[in-house]
C-alpha cells in the first residue's frame, strides 16, 4: 500500500491533486493500481502528465520509472509496429493456412502481407484485425 512520509498529501486522493515529492513516491514504490491511477490521471490532464514525466525522469533508470513511462507515453512507433507484427505472425501460424491461402483470405496479395508480417507496413485497423481473427 502506497504511503507518503513528510509529504501533505493523501494516497488516496486524485494523483493530480498530490505534490511533486508525492509523485516521486509514488513512482518510486506505488503499486500496479497505483500506476494504473496515475496513468488515468495523466490521460485527463497534460500538465500532470508532465509532471510524473519530470518526475521519472528525476529517477532515472528506476523500475516504476520505466513502467509509469511506458503506460503514459507509449510504445515508440517503431516498438508497436515490432509487436503487432509480431502477433499477426503468430495469428497466421496458428490458423494453419499458407501465407497465400491467409492473403487470399484476406484479399490482398502474398508480397502484400509479408510486408505486413515482417513490419514493413501497418496495415490498415480493419485489415490487421482480420489477420489476428486468422488465428
Amino acid at each position: 500500500m502506497l504511503t507518503f512520509r513528510n509529504v501533505d498529501a493523501d494516497p488516496a486522493d486524485d494523483p493530480a491533486m498530490w505534490p511533486f515529492e508525492a509523485k516521486i513516491t509514488a513512482v518510486e514504490r506505488g503499486e500496479l493500481e497505483d500506476y494504473r491511477r496515475i496513468k488515468a490521471a495523466c490521460d485527463r490532464d497534460p500538465s500532470t502528465r508532465a509532471a510524473f514525466l519530470d518526475a521519472c525522469d528525476l529517477l532515472g533508470d528506476d523500475p516504476g520509472a520505466a513502467l509509469v513511462r511506458l503506460w503514459v507515453e507509449g510504445l515508440p512507433r517503431e516498438e508497436r509496429a515490432i509487436l503487432a507484427a509480431r502477433r499477426m505472425r503468430s495469428a497466421v501460424e496458428r490458423s494453419g493456412l499458407s501465407r497465400a491461402q491467409a492473403a487470399a483470405r484476406l484479399g490482398t496479395s502474398t508480397s502484400r502481407l509479408s510486408t505486413y508480417l515482417s513490419g514493413r507496413v501497418v496495415p490498415r485497423a480493419d485489415l490487421y484485425e482480420a489477420i489476428l481473427a486468422l488465428g
